[in-house]
């Protein structure tokens, strides 16, 4: 029997080998030229779900994320531990992603608590953002390079996340 490449917790944090990331990656190109577009953006945003943290820094970073619904309700609080960014920004185990997160329509408190035994940088993000339309939105966080941000977009598709990442 072949084990499943990807790791689910059963809790909605799915965390993608490489391999699967890259297969994906390579379905989606595939698709894009012979004219798919859509299947793109169908397959992107099957494996993406709905929270997506990118690891842009060359460094690892590891911490704890965590998720207010517009009640206060808390509804995830998840450690995580992400890998450098390869050269090639490919690598799987440089983001992770959340399923199942979004509930209702409203503002969500978004806290992120970095692990940083130097201090030397802030280790404490914390933001709210608007989710319209629970169902399509996904929630994209990217880890800058060369700077303490930590940027955030609400997008409807995988599409828009991937632009959103590669700007930075």
């Amino acid at each position: 029997m072949q084990k499943d490449p990807s790791d689910r917790t059963g809790d909605g944090t799915v965390r993608l080998s490489r391999r699967t990331f890259l297969a994906g990656c390579g379905t989606a190109g595939l698709a894009g030229l012979t004219g798919c577009l859509d299947t793109i953006t169908a397959v992107g945003d099957s494996v993406l779900k709905e929270l997506v943290v990118f690891n842009n820094r060359a460094a690892p970073i590891d911490g704890t994320l965590t998720v207010d619904a517009p009640t206060g309700t808390r509804i995830l609080e998840r450690s995580f531990d992400l890998d450098a960014r390869s050269a090639e920004m490919t690598n799987g185990e440089a983001m992770v992603v959340y399923g199942d997160v979004w509930r209702d329509s409203g503002r969500y408190r978004i806290v992120i608590e970095r692990d940083d035994s130097n201090r030397r940088e802030d280790t404490r993000i914390e933001r709210s953002v608007r989710i319209e339309d629970p169902s399509q939105q996904k929630l994209g966080v990217v880890f800058e390079e060369g700077t303490d941000r930590v940027n955030m977009t609400v997008a409807p598709s995988f599409d828009e996340l991937h632009r959103f990442r590669s700007r930075r």
